[in-house]
C-alpha cells in the first residue's frame, strides 16, 4: 500500500519535474538537461 502511493508520487513528480525542464530546457546546460532526462528515465524504470 505505501509503496504504491510512494511511486504514484514519485511518478508525478517525475513528470512534473520533466515538464517543467522541459520547459526550461532553452536556458539550461545540454549536460545538464541530459544528466536530468537520464535520472528521469532511471526512476521511471525503477517504478515499471
Amino acid at each position: 500500500m505505501y509503496a504504491k502511493v510512494f511511486f504514484q508520487l514519485n511518478l508525478s513528480f517525475s513528470l512534473g519535474l520533466y515538464t517543467k525542464l522541459h520547459k526550461s530546457s532553452l536556458y539550461l546546460e545540454p549536460s545538464k538537461l541530459r544528466e536530468t532526462l537520464k535520472f528521469f528515465l532511471s526512476s521511471r524504470a525503477s517504478i515499471v
